[in-house]
């Protein structure tokens, strides 16, 4: 090939070029999002449940096409992955790594030339990145914010008691050391 290109007075950057040109710029990228420690699975599965339930559209943009490879297979072995292709012909395909505690992205955009392709590529990835984090983080909120109400109702339940048991609506227990949240020990009566 490069014999035939260099006799035309053209070199193989010469021709890429051309083709470029002629079909467009095509850009192919790989991002994973690593989900370590022992709930790293569960999150796995929660973002590819919402990639699973998108309601036709992704990154801002309608889905053309969707293919769930958990339930249709097309002759191939069922596996977790999800293909998308938007309506702008670019794709996007989901999946969890088989070996490590990962989901991967593949992002396959094209544009008229490099430039416009990156710029595509940007966007989309930006927006994918954001959905993952988002699913993470909602993810960390909850469970931290769980933790939060609990401590303040708890911290709230201890304080109405106390107080009830000061303004003697109800009886102090005959034994009135009190542990505190921060571990200090103190006679309940000399706390008010």
């Amino acid at each position: 090939m490069f014999a035939y290109y260099k006799k035309m007075g053209k070199s193989l950057t010469d021709v890429l070029g051309e083709l470029y040109e002629k079909h467009g710029y095509f850009l192919n990228t790989l991002y994973s999002f690593e989900f370590e420690g022992p709930k790293g699975q569960d999150k796995m599965k929660n973002i590819m449940e919402k990639f699973r339930n998108l309601g036709g559209e992704l990154c801002g943009q309608k889905i053309a096409s969707e293919r769930d490879y958990l339930k249709k297979t097309d002759d191939l072995p069922k596996s977790d992955v999800l293909k998308f292709i938007l309506e702008t012909g670019n794709s996007i395909v989901v999946r969890p790594s088989g070996t490590e505690p990962k989901i991967k992205i593949y992002l396959s955009v094209s544009g008229d030339n490099r430039a416009q392709a990156e710029v595509i590529e940007k966007e989309l990835s930006k927006r994918l990145k954001d959905m993952v984090e988002e699913s993470y983080l909602l993810d960390f909120l909850d469970n931290t914010v769980f933790a939060v109400v609990f401590s303040v109702i708890k911290h709230l339940i201890s304080r109405i008691y106390y107080l009830l048991v000061f303004t003697e609506i109800i009886a102090a227990p005959s034994d009135c050391n009190i542990v505190f949240s921060h571990g200090a020990h103190q006679d309940f009566r000399q706390v008010f």
